[in-house]
C-alpha cells in the first residue's frame, strides 16, 4: 500500500492540518521554526511506527483547544493506494470487487484503527470496529502494584506491547507474545517469585489467552480483512538526529568512552555501524593486539566482507554506483576509505566532504532505524542537513531523490537549498491560521515569514541577476527572445500599430525552466506577469508545470502563460525563429555569403520541425558553424532598420501582429494594471 494523503487533527499545535496530498515520492514541508513541522511528522509516524510509540492524550492534546479531550478522536487519517495484488487479495477475502483501489485508515488516541474501503456495491466493508478491539484489550490485567522495580518495569513494557497488538488487531503477533515475554519477566523477577509476581504471571497468561479466545467471536472474514490490511501498512521511520560517520576511529579509545558512558554522537554512529555489520568491538581490539598473523588475516577478511556488504547496501538504497567503501586496519586504528569508481585512487573518508560523511552516517542510522529493511517504508526526516553548507545540502537533496525512487520520503526544512523548484508538487507550506497550523499548497494566504524559505530558494535560483519591474512583466525564455521581441514591438509602433504597452517590461529568464522560477517569484511578490514559452517539447513541458502546478497555488494571482505556437496559429512545434520565413532568416544570418544561403535553403526545405532546429541540422551537414545568438543579433539589427512591419513580409507581419495581440489580450484578461506593485 502506498501512502497518497494524510490529515493530522488535534495533535499539539495542529488542530487540523487539512488533507495533505502526496503527489510525488519526495515531499518537503516548508516552514519557519516552531511552526508545527515536527508535530506533523511525529503524529504521522505514530500511525505505524518502526519502534513502539503511542499517542498520549495528556501530552499531545492541544492545550488551546476548547473541546474536551476525546480519546476516540482520530489523530491521523491516511489514505493508501492498493496495488493490483492487494486489490485482488481483498476481493478474494470479501467476495466483492474494490471500486476505488484505496483504503482509508484512521488512528485515534486510544490506539485503534478504523478502516474504510468501498466495494462495487457502493458500500463500506464490514470490518471490526475500534470499540470491539477496545473490549478485547480490557481483558488484559493491570500492571503489578507499586513500588517500581525491575519486574514491574518489565511488566509494564510487556503489557504495552500486548495492548498495542490487541488494539490494532494484530492477532498473529499476539499469539507469540507469551513465549517472548515469559522469559523476559522471569529474568527481571526475583529468584524466588514474590506473591505479586506470581499473581501477575497468572493474570497475564490468562489475559492473553482470553483475548485470543475472544477474538474468535469476530467473524473470520472481517478479522482476516482487518489483519491483512493492517499488516500491509508501511512502516513509518522518524529521524531527527543525524551524525556524520568518522573516517578514522581509534578502537581502544572508543572502547574506553563506551565503558565510561561518555560517547559522542559520532561514536554512537560508529558503534551502530559495527553492530549492523556484525562486527564486535572487543574482538576487533583483541585481534589487533594478537601477535598471530592468522588472527589478523581473519580480522582483515571480516572487515573486507563487511565493507563490501555496506557498499552494496548503500548502492541498493541510494542507487548510486560511484564509489566503494573499504575498511582498513592498523593495530587498533580502523580507517574508512573511499574508492571512486573509474579511478584507482583510494582516499580517507576524512578527506571527503562533510556532506558526504554526513550522508554515510545518515545511511547507517537509517539502516538501524528500519532494521535494515528498506521495503514498504515511509521515511520521515525532521530538518535534515541543518549543519551542512549549501553545496552539501544540494548533494543531500540529490541523495534524498535517489532514495525516493523506491520509497516514499517526507522531510521538513527551512533551508532554501533543500528545495527543488523544478518540482512544485513536492513542496507544501505549513502556515499558521486562527485555529492552528495547517499544511497547504496554496502560498498566497501564508504569512511572509512562512513563505520566506520558498522565496529564498527562488531568490537563490534566480541569482539576483534579473531586472524585475514593479509594473507588468513578460518573462521570455532567453536573451535572444528579448532582443527580437523588443525590436518587433518597436517596429509595430513605428508602423502606427499596437506593440507592447509602455508599462510591460520584458525579462529574459535563461531557459524554459528558469521561466517557471522567475515567474513564480514575481507572482509571489504580487507582480503582474505573463510567461511566454516556445511551442516545443521543453517549452510545453515547463508551461504545463507553471500553469498546472504553480499558478494554481496562488489564489487571486495576476499571472498567465502563453505558448508561441498557439498565439500565432502555428501547428506543431514553433519557436521564435518560426516568426520569419527561412529566406529572410538566412538572409539576416548569412548576409554576405549567397552560396551558403542557397545550400542552407535547399537543406532546410527538406527537413521538418522548428526553423532553428532545421538550420542547425543543415549547418552540421555542411560542417559550418551556426550560433543562434549571433544570428539573433543580426536579425535584431535588420529589424531595427525597417520602417514598416510589412518590410519583413506579409507572412511574418501577420504572425507578429497575432503574437502581440495575444499578449495584449492575455495581459488585459489576466494581468490588469491594478496588479502592478500589488
Amino acid at each position: 500500500m502506498k501512502l497518497r494523503s494524510f490529515r493530522i487533527q488535534k495533535y499539539r499545535n495542529v488542530l487540523d492540518s487539512e488533507t495533505v496530498t502526496l503527489d510525488d515520492q519526495l515531499t518537503s514541508i516548508v516552514g519557519k521554526n516552531q511552526s508545527g513541522k515536527t508535530n506533523v511528522l511525529r503524529a504521522l509516524h505514530k500511525l505505524n511506527p518502526a519502534s513502539p510509540e503511542t499517542y498520549s492524550i495528556g501530552r499531545d492534546w492541544p492545550r488551546n483547544d476548547a473541546m474536551r479531550p476525546d480519546a476516540h478522536h482520530p489523530v491521523c487519517t491516511a489514505r493508501f493506494e492498493l496495488d493490483p495484488g492487494e486489490e485482488a487479495t481483498i476481493a478474494a477475502i470479501i467476495g466483492r470487487e474494490v471500486i476505488d483501489r484505496s483504503v482509508e485508515i484512521k488512528k485515534n488516541y486510544v490506539g485503534t484503527f478504523e478502516i474504510t474501503i468501498s466495494t462495487d456495491a457502493g458500500l463500506a466493508l464490514d470490518v471490526p470496529t475500534p470499540s470491539e478491539f477496545e473490549d478485547l484489550a480490557e481483558r488484559l490485567p493491570p500492571p503489578p502494584a507499586p513500588p517500581m522495580n525491575a519486574f514491574r518495569s518489565a511488566a509494564i513494557t510487556c503489557l504495552a506491547e500486548a495492548r498495542r497488538a490487541t488494539l490494532e488487531g494484530r492477532f498473529e503477533a499476539l499469539e507469540g507474545l507469551w513465549s517472548k515475554h515469559e522469559p523476559r519477566l522471569r529474568t527481571h523477577g526475583s529468584a524466588k517469585p514474590s506473591q505479586t509476581e506470581s499473581d501477575f504471571f497468572a493474570a497475564y497468561a490468562a489475559g492473553l489467552k482470553e483475548v485470543l479466545v475472544a477474538k474468535e467471536t469476530l467473524a473470520a472474514p472481517r478479522r482476516a480483512l482487518h489483519e491483512y490490511i493492517v499488516a500491509r501498512i508501511p512502516t513509518f521511520i522518524y529521524m531527527d538526529e543525524y551524525h556524520e560517520l568518522a573516517g578514522v576511529m581509534r578502537l581502544e579509545e572508543l572502547q574506553g568512552r563506551r565503558r565510561r558512558n561518555n560517547l559522542s554522537g559520532t561514536d554512537e554512529t560508529f558503534l551502530i555501524l559495527l553492530k549492523l555489520l556484525e562486527l564486535d568491538l572487543d574482538e576487533l581490539i583483541q585481534a589487533g593486539a594478537s601477535g598471530e598473523a592468522e588472527i589478523k588475516q581473519v580480522r582483515q577478511h571480516q572487515l573486507r566482507v563487511a565493507a563490501t556488504r555496506l557498499t552494496q547496501i548503500v548502492r541498493d538504497l541510494w542507487q548510486q554506483n560511484s564509489f566503494r567503501i573499504h575498511f582498513d586496519v592498523d593495530g587498533t586504528l580502523l580507517m574508512v576509505n573511499i574508492e571512486r569508481d573509474g579511478t584507482r585512487s583510494i582516499v580517507s573518508l576524512q578527506d571527503e566532504s562533510k556532506g558526504f560523511r554526513w550522508f554515510l552516517g545518515f545511511v547507517v542510522l537509517f539502516m538501524y532505524g528500519s532494521k535494515s529493511s528498506f521495503s514498504n517504508c515511509v521515511l520521515l526526516l525532521d530538518e535534515p542537513g541543518l549543519h551542512l553548507h549549501p553545496g552539501a545540502q544540494r548533494d543531500l537533496l540529490r541523495s534524498l531523490e535517489d532514495y525516493a525512487a523506491t520509497n516514499l520520503l517526507i522531510y521538513t526544512t527551512h533551508l532554501p537549498f533543500l528545495l527543488d523548484l523544478r518540482y512544485p508538487r513536492r513542496i507544501k507550506v505549513i502556515a499558521q491560521r486562527e485555529h492552528g497550523a495547517v499544511i497547504t499548497a496554496e502560498l498566497t494566504g501564508s504569512q511572509p515569514d512562512e513563505k520566506l524559505t520558498l522565496q529564498a530558494a527562488l531568490g537563490i535560483e534566480l541569482g539576483q541577476h534579473y531586472l524585475i519591474g514593479d509594473r507588468r512583466n513578460m518573462v521570455v525564455e532567453g536573451a535572444h527572445d528579448y532582443w527580437v521581441l523588443s525590436e518587433l514591438s518597436s517596429l509595430l509602433l513605428r508602423s502606427d500599430e499596437e506593440g507592447l504597452p509602455d508599462d510591460i517590461l520584458i525579462t529574459p529568464a535563461g531557459g524554459a525552466g528558469h521561466v517557471v522560477t522567475l515567474t513564480t517569484f514575481m507572482i509571489g511578490q504580487g507582480l503582474g506577469v505573463l510567461a511566454l514559452f516556445d511551442s516545443d517539447d521543453e517549452g510545453r513541458k515547463h508551461e504545463a508545470v507553471l500553469r498546472e502546478e504553480w499558478l494554481l497555488r496562488y489564489s487571486q494571482h495576476h499571472g498567465c502563460t502563453v505558448l508561441l505556437g498557439d498565439a500565432v496559429g502555428a501547428h506543431g512545434d514553433c519557436t521564435l525563429e518560426d516568426l520569419f520565413t527561412p529566406e529572410y532568416y538566412l538572409q539576416c544570418a548569412w548576409p554576405d555569403n549567397a552560396t551558403v544561403r542557397a545550400k542552407l535553403i535547399e537543406l532546410v526545405g527538406k527537413r521538418q520541425g522548428p526553423l532553428g532546429s532545421r538550420v542547425a541540422a543543415a549547418c552540421k551537414e555542411l560542417r559550418i558553424e551556426y550560433k543562434k545568438g549571433s544570428a539573433a543579433k543580426l536579425l535584431r539589427r535588420d529589424i531595427a532598420r525597417q520602417s514598416r512591419i510589412t518590410g519583413l513580409g506579409e507572412e511574418t507581419a501577420s504572425k507578429v501582429r497575432a503574437l502581440f495581440g495575444a499578449v495584449r489580450k492575455a495581459f488585459g484578461a489576466n494581468v490588469p494594471r491594478s496588479a502592478a506593485g500589488a
